[in-house]
């Protein structure tokens, strides 16, 4: 196990943030030290990782005490923390092979985290839209027969919904990483379908 993957075990984020001087209420939030002013606290911390949806700042233990006390990137956060924490554990130089596995992981993570910012828009510009198309489209009175662009919106509006819900806003990190490997593709026309509805109205 790599130096770095040893300490992120050995560390518990939000115990780490406290540390470093972060306010950390019990919903696992605070405010953000990444930009300013951040007057309601839009840094969450689910699992090991932070995340900030306001400016889109994100990644784990390592990045955050590095920023916290400019320890001097992820090996001088990591060092930082074996001193803080009393871990004993060898974090002199990675090896070149620990730091191009650790770089490709911050690589994916950066992808991943762009990504979702992304994707939470695209899926709540799609709810939006269902919504109205299902006003646009709702029968006038009960007697009224059921046009079949109602259903499909009413349909698509309660999927969309519970997927915004459950995977982007309660959602921790390993279930939006899942929802990107398996669902990608589909947010993606969603996307697209969000565009030319713009373009065409």
């Amino acid at each position: 196990m790599s130096i770095f993957a040893r300490v992120k075990d050995a560390v518990d984020i939000v115990g780490a943030a406290r540390r470093y001087g972060l306010e950390v209420n019990r919903r696992g939030k605070a405010h953000c030290c990444f930009h300013s002013p951040d007057r309601h606290p839009s840094l969450s911390f689910k699992g090991r990782v932070y995340t900030c949806f306001s400016c889109g700042a994100h990644g784990d233990v390592l990045d955050l005490v590095a920023h916290l006390t400019g320890a001097g990137g992820p090996l001088g956060a990591a060092q930082e923390l074996d001193r803080a924490y009393g871990l004993e554990l060898d974090a002199g130089k990675p090896s070149r092979a620990e730091a191009r596995r650790y770089a490709q992981e911050r690589e994916r993570l950066e992808a991943f985290a762009a990504w979702g910012k992304k994707a939470c828009g695209a899926i709540a510009d799609y709810c939006r839209f269902q919504e109205q198309l299902k006003a646009a489209c709702a029968p006038e009175t009960q007697d009224d027969e059921i046009h079949p662009l109602y259903a499909e919106a009413c349909a698509d509006l309660e999927y969309a919904s519970y997927i915004y819900d459950a995977v982007f806003i309660k959602g921790d990190f390993q279930t939006k990483a899942r929802f990107y490997e398996m669902h990608a593709e589909e947010v993606k026309q969603i996307e697209q379908e969000i565009r030319k509805n713009i373009r065409a109205g």
